[in-house]
């Protein structure tokens, strides 16, 4: 696919702040960023052969799960960043037209959030405050607009801290953006 400008579309991924190698041929990336859902990519890689069972890109640890990556996209010899986030899985799929694919999913670092269903208690804050804290937790960048009231108490009952900051943010008429590592509540 060609620019305006005659340039190529081109691409660099970057895995702990290295450059995936050039000799890996990347079939396809997809990158989805929605509101109040997680950011999230897929690249699939050929790799290896599934007569021979021999996958060297799967079997390297370059890819492994818990790897932080960086995809960026653009014209030519300029690209930007489209999504930062961390690798959560591989798979390999065998595909009819194109063979054996290894396939790596990312997703932004605020899935940490899913893994497991809370208890809390908050008491005399602001939602935007407690959000601020349930992110916090996790090491998360944040940009969360003010809210109004203080409540004197907040209660989070066996639901996880993403489930929890969504109805917050809800409750106050806000969406959630999660986008290269960082998560913005916001009014739309």
């Amino acid at each position: 696919m060609a620019a305006s400008n005659g340039n190529l579309v081109s691409f660099k991924i970057l895995v702990g702040g290295s450059e995936l190698k050039e000799s890996y041929n990347v079939y396809e990336i997809k990158i989805e960023k929605e509101v109040n859902r997680i950011a999230s990519a897929s690249i699939n890689i050929l790799d290896g052969s599934v007569a021979k069972e021999n996958f060297d890109i799967s079997s390297s640890d370059e890819l492994i799960p818990g790897k932080e990556i960086d995809i960026q996209i653009g014209f030519g010899l300029t690209t930007k960043s489209a999504f930062k986030g961390m690798i959560v899985e591989q798979s390999i799929q065998y595909k009819n037209h194109s063979g054996s694919m290894l396939i790596i999913e990312c997703q932004d670092k605020a899935i940490k959030m899913v893994n497991s269903q809370n208890n809390g208690l908050f008491t005399n804050k602001k939602d935007s405050d407690v959000m601020a804290e349930l992110a916090g937790n996790y090491g998360l960048e944040t940009s969360i607009a003010d809210t109004e009231n203080t409540y004197l108490q907040i209660v989070q009952y066996y639901t996880s801290d993403w489930d929890f900051l969504l109805a917050r943010a809800e409750v106050n008429g806000m969406v959630v953006v999660t986008a290269d590592n960082k998560l913005s509540v916001i009014k739309p």
